[in-house]
């Protein structure tokens, strides 16, 4: 486990595209989607906690949703809870970890994650976040680990893929 990782978790959305089943009051990743007795957040933590202890989790949502996770993650510490004052997308939710976690620990290294992917061979995609956590460690770099596009996507930015630096 590299010391200086933190894990942050992006469970604000309402789940709106996944109506009726999501709800505003309950969204999809609060819900077992899968059938397995596990929520889309409890497999985004398990899926994690192979490199990342429960306290250098955090976990940003809304107010509406705090409650559901600290019944969902009860070994999550209460103060890695952070409750967005208002829904801004992405970069906002990621600034307000980022911010919260450079007070804890300056040296920090941040992973952010949804938490409602699917994610099939687990053990491939750890190993990757592993691969990935190490080649940033010690440089000033971010690393994007994704599936490749099948066309233009702009709610999503573009990813300009250059030449290889690591395998």
């Amino acid at each position: 486990m590299n010391e200086n990782l933190y894990c942050v978790i992006m469970a604000g959305g309402q789940g709106s595209r996944l109506w009726p089943l999501s709800r505003t009051r309950l969204p999809k990743q609060f819900i077992d989607l899968v059938g397995i007795g596990q929520t889309m957040l409890q497999l985004t933590y398990a899926r994690f906690r192979a490199i990342c202890p429960p306290e250098r989790f955090v976990v940003v949502t809304s107010e509406l949703y705090a409650d559901v996770v600290r019944e969902q993650l009860p070994e999550l510490p209460e103060a890695n809870i952070l409750c967005e004052p208002f829904r801004r997308n992405t970069a906002p939710c990621l600034a307000y970890a980022a911010a919260f976690i450079k007070q804890r620990s300056p040296e920090a290294m941040m992973l952010a994650t949804p938490c409602d992917h699917v994610i099939i061979n687990e053990q491939l995609f750890v190993e990757s976040v592993g691969r990935a956590a190490e080649f940033a460690q010690g440089r000033d770099a971010l690393v994007t680990i994704g599936v490749r596009a099948h066309k233009p996507e702009t709610a999503f930015g573009y990813i300009q893929i250059g030449d290889p630096i690591d395998n």
